[in-house]
């Protein structure tokens, strides 16, 4: 496997980052996805918001270089198939 082979691949997900509104995140759910009751892993979902929030606040930080400091999901169901996509909106930086 490429050193260079990023995480965010690993997942296939597709990234818009000029999008006009805002930098999506999308994932196609197959089943390297999901866990073993057939439900998309919780872990997956997380990786899709964190990555979109990260784009969003790099592109707050004038192109600058961000890293999460805490992050919260609260998952109100399942996800079983589908396509997913996460759009990120700056409410306050700092």
């Amino acid at each position: 496997m490429s050193g260079d082979l990023r995480f965010v691949q690993l997942l296939g997900f597709e990234i818009d980052r000029e999008a006009l509104d805002g930098p999506t995140v999308c994932v196609n759910v197959d089943a390297v996805h999901k866990n073993g009751n057939g439900v998309v892993h919780g872990s997956v979902i997380h990786a899709l918001l964190d990555s979109v929030m990260g784009l969003q606040c790099f592109r707050a930080a004038g192109r600058q270089r961000v890293a999460t400091a805490e992050i919260s999901v609260s998952f109100l169901r399942p996800i079983f198939d589908g396509r997913r996509e996460a759009r990120a909106r700056l409410l306050r930086a700092g």
